[in-house]
């Protein structure tokens, strides 16, 4: 029986959310307020380039740093609290996001 704090099932967590919820999130802010509204200026260059290209740099990153989790975490507690916490910052960042959406809305 799986648990949602095993390991792999925390790093589909965070892959979700800071992967696919981020992305979706802050693509829909950044439609609603513009590119310049992104923080981080690296971001906001992809983003005013082609919202595309921004696209494939996050999930691609939020991919690798998933897979290097998944591969370099070993299942003791402490790993799995690490990954738990990014998982809650990951959630945070997401509502983060939606707050700003619906204050725009």
């Amino acid at each position: 029986m799986r648990y949602w704090f095993d390991m792999d099932c925390l790093v589909v967590h965070f892959f979700a959310f800071w992967g696919v919820g981020d992305l979706l999130t802050t693509l829909t802010f950044v439609h609603l307020a513009g590119h310049g509204a992104e923080a981080n200026p690296l971001m906001a260059g992809l983003i005013a380039v082609h919202p595309l290209l921004y696209a494939v740099v996050k999930v691609s990153a939020a991919a690798g740093v998933s897979v290097l989790l998944l591969h370099s975490l070993g299942t003791s507690r402490h790993e799995r609290a690490f990954v738990a916490l990014l998982v809650v910052i990951g959630v945070c960042l997401v509502l983060w996001n939606v707050t700003y959406i619906h204050a725009l809305a």
